[in-house]
């Protein structure tokens, strides 16, 4: 076998053997196993986090439902009342010339 120059001269590697192949294939299978865990734990983080956010706001809602009841019972509407005054608007007629 010729080498160019600069080269350097590498031994020839022997073939390997199947022992080495399957160990390599069960490395390869637990590598690609132990991903798949992490990328769970990360999808599943993700779902946790949004649905404690969800819980969240199911439970401020729950308080915002129960307020508005009980204000509603006691005769009041929710937000802020105003009341126009009976007198404000007055008519006025219309005199011909």
């Amino acid at each position: 076998m010729h080498i160019p120059p600069g080269f350097p001269h590498q031994p020839r590697q022997p073939a390997p053997t199947p022992e080495y192949e399957l160990k390599a294939m069960l490395k390869q299978l637990l590598q690609g196993q132990a991903d798949g865990v992490v990328d769970t734990s990360k999808k599943l983080a993700e779902i946790n986090s949004k649905i404690e956010n969800l819980n969240t706001r199911v439970y401020s809602l729950e308080n915002h439902a129960s307020s508005v009841a009980a204000a509603t019972k006691q005769g009041q509407l929710p937000g802020k009342a105003f009341r126009t005054p009976r007198n404000s608007a007055r008519s006025s007629s219309l005199k011909k010339a």
